[in-house]
């Protein structure tokens, strides 16, 4: 039947009105608007007996979102929740036509977005939403399926909708990187400072091996860090899932700091830092099936405190479910020191680790010396920054932003070539709030200063 979206949105409120429920809307912050809608007439064919169209759908969006919206002015609003890869990009079986062009489904969902919010003034995405099923049960591909999502250079086995993306069929295109393609879509058509994030809430793999499934969520978890992913929530939890989400909500720190692998390809490092910067959690993946790899971290701007050093380890996993709590779990415990960190570690195959840093107290010649090399101040600050540091010989310093995900944001300068103390300012405004770090490369040194950038 027609159901009218003033009346599905007096459900918020039932839950937070004065005369409701009571709840506390601090607990419910996203609504999902809906499920899967390109494929109604196959998955709720009960109630729909025929494929509305896209356009009909996104009526159907705009009235609830704004219906939400006006009584819970703070709520997220999450959408369109397309099924799989051919989705992404498919609604039906087919692309859409509108203005005289065909559109893949996401981004005729952001366009349409885009047009509505700038004619109504009221904003009706806050997270773009996807499920994800792979169909492979191949260990050596399934480990690899993080890279969907934000790598451009990654061939998918599984490339089948995006071959569709510019609205024909193009047999050539594999490269699926479909939140980037998204995130290009949402700055094309919102701008660069459209607030929107991305989130998966079904998501599950064809894999009946533990380790396999533990090195997929650990990695997909890392790239989503990285990423600002602000939602993944699997659809089955299966052995090794639960292990390896209490390896990283127990020893994950604040913040996610940039980082490098030399053979990304099976090795990924996820360094997370703690906001004063005195604790260092960095997440090591192995992802070779069969192959122990031995790997040297090379850790800067993080003095490392002398004593016992902690790397837990999820490996050789059985089939069963083997977490009950913090204290009955499949973690193995090795003890190292700096000896170890500084030389090389050994992480077995198909692994998830997390070594556990703590950083030595800075002494004063520390401290006045790290003060001379780097400075950024006001720190916080609004918007215009101050970047002082010496550059010794002559050598060409590159002056970087990074987000508090380790993205690269941009060069801020790379002409600073002469020998000794340098002072450059920086315009951060057009930035949101939030916690960055300054970058100085040069054939000399690299050092790295966080600050927070405030509005």
């Amino acid at each position: 039947m027609d159901w009218p979206a003033d009346s599905t949105a007096a459900i918020l409120d039932h839950w937070f009105g004065i005369s409701g429920l009571g709840y506390d809307s601090t607990f419910y912050r996203y609504w999902n608007l809906d499920n899967e809608p390109e494929i109604w007439s196959g998955t709720h064919d009960d109630v729909m007996k025929e494929q509305i169209a896209a356009e009909e759908f996104i009526q159907l969006y705009f009235n609830v979102a704004k219906a939400a919206r006006a009584r819970f002015p703070g709520i997220k609003l999450v959408g369109p929740v397309p099924a799989n890869e051919w989705q992404w990009y498919r609604y039906g079986s087919d692309a859409i036509l509108y203005n005289g062009k065909r559109y893949c489904w996401l981004e005729y969902f952001i366009l349409r977005i885009a047009e509505e919010e700038k004619a109504s003034g009221v904003k009706l995405l806050d997270v773009l939403d996807i499920h994800y099923y792979p169909g492979s049960s191949d260990a050596e591909q399934l480990v690899q399926y993080h890279r969907i999502f934000f790598d451009r250079n990654y061939v998918y086995p599984e490339a089948n909708g995006v071959k569709t993306v510019n609205g024909g069929w193009d047999g050539n295109i594999n490269k699926e990187y479909i939140f980037g393609r998204c995130s290009d879509w949402l700055t094309k058509y919102m701008g660069a400072d459209h607030g929107v994030t991305f989130g998966i809430t079904e998501s599950g793999l064809n894999s009946g091996d533990a380790n396999v499934q533990a090195s997929f969520y650990a990695s997909t978890m890392g790239e989503f860090m990285k990423n600002g992913v602000e939602i993944f929530t699997p659809w089955s939890w299966k052995p090794g899932m639960w292990e390896t989400l209490h390896l990283f909500s127990r020893y994950g720190e604040d913040y996610i700091a940039a980082a490098e692998s030399e053979d990304e390809t099976y090795v990924s490092a996820y360094p997370t830092v703690n906001a004063a910067s005195d604790s260092m959690t960095i997440f090591l993946i192995n992802r070779h099936t069969t192959a122990t790899k031995e790997i040297h971290i090379d850790v800067r701007d993080f003095a490392i405190k002398d004593g016992p050093i902690q790397l837990y380890t999820l490996s050789e996993l059985p089939s069963n479910e083997t977490f009950v709590s913090h204290t009955e779990n499949a973690l193995k415990t090795k003890q190292m020191d700096i000896s170890d960190i500084q030389g090389s570690i050994q992480l077995e195959p198909l692994s998830v680790n997390a070594l556990v840093l703590k950083a030595a107290p800075a002494s004063s010649n520390d401290i006045k010396s790290a003060q001379t090399e780097i400075k950024v101040f006001p720190n916080p600050g609004s918007g215009m920054l101050n970047i002082e540091f010496n550059l010794g010989k002559n050598g060409k310093a590159h002056i970087e932003l990074y987000n508090e995900t380790g993205q690269k944001m941009t060069i801020l300068s790379d002409s600073q070539s002469d020998a000794g103390f340098h002072h450059f300012e920086a315009d951060l405004s057009e930035y949101p709030a939030g916690f960055y770090w300054i970058a100085i490369r040069s054939d000399n040194f690299t050092g790295t200063r966080k600050f927070i950038l405030n509005k």
